[in-house]
């Protein structure tokens, strides 16, 4: 009996027009409105045109029993949510390194290093994927290689640093 469930599904459609929006600036921009409802009208075009993906990839169908109020369209992460998420992500890892008595802390470089992967033009299309990516295999792979090197221990705090070249693990 499914009356009372609610089911998500995620597609990646439409996730080209997120590279392909472009914000005019300077002069001759044709903008006439205040920056609030500039946005807004931004906004709705930007849903529009992933609700139109979303219509052409799927059978009409399958979009009418859906229906265009129950399509969610994801905006774009920024750098200030990238940084939330981060914060999210070594909660998550503090947790699982609280079982082993480690608490783990970034310097600014290694929160830089870690934001910058996410961010690169390279990796901006794909959310926070990317951020998770290089949080398992830069950060914990230099907590694992510490670990194993006996630079930290049970009951230790450590602190993870980025030098530009290489990652950096010591006891805090």
């Amino acid at each position: 009996d499914f009356s009372n469930a609610i089911i998500v599904m995620t597609s990646n459609i439409g996730g080209s027009l997120a590279s392909e929006k472009t914000r005019p600036m300077g002069f001759g921009t044709g903008r006439t409105g205040t920056r609030e409802e500039e946005a807004a009208v931004e906004d709705a075009e930007y849903e529009k045109g992933y609700l139109e993906a979303f219509k052409a990839e799927v059978r009409l169908e399958f979009f009418n029993r859906v229906g265009k109020r129950r399509v969610v369209v994801f905006r774009t992460l920024n750098r200030e949510k990238m940084e939330k998420i981060l914060d999210l992500r070594l909660s998550e890892l503090n947790a699982r390194m609280k079982a082993k008595g480690v608490a783990v802390k970034l310097t600014e470089a290694a929160r830089l290093r870690l934001l910058d992967e996410a961010t690169s033009a390279e990796n901006k299309d794909y959310g926070a994927r990317p951020l998770k990516q290089a949080i398992e295999e830069e950060l914990e792979n230099a907590l694992s290689e510490a670990e194993l090197d006996e630079v930290f221990g049970a009951g230790d705090s450590v602190t993870a640093d980025y030098d530009g070249k290489q990652w950096r693990v010591k006891k805090s």
